[in-house]
């Protein structure tokens, strides 16, 4: 196992935590699924064009589609869902935080 699979374990566990306890109805995981599939997509055709100018290098990334580490899309991938759990959390306790200060204020 190498170590980029060990980053990639931790931040899945990770993500799972947060897509558990943040998320409360099919449709914001869909809509975090959805999120994380367009970040991944959206990210895997620079991944290979920043590899070839040498904008980084992978010491062992395991095995490769098209050039790009598999490690790197499932990386994004986990990344998203945790950054978009936690964001929609936080949006929602935002929220509620919000109508509970227009209920003190009379409404307005």
């Amino acid at each position: 196992m190498t170590r980029y699979s060990v980053l990639n374990l931790g931040v899945g566990i990770a993500a799972i935590i947060a897509l558990v306890s943040c998320v409360r109805s099919r449709r914001e995981i869909l809509a975090v699924l959805r999120t994380a599939i367009a970040v991944a997509l959206i990210f895997f055709p620079w991944d290979p064009f920043l590899l070839h100018w040498r904008a980084w290098a992978h010491n062992d990334p395991g095995p490769r589609y098209l050039g790009v580490p598999l490690n790197d899309p499932i990386l994004v991938f986990l990344c998203t869902v945790l950054t978009a759990s936690v964001l929609l959390r936080l949006d929602r306790n935002a929220g509620s935080r919000h109508a509970d200060a227009e209920s003190e204020r009379g409404g307005d």
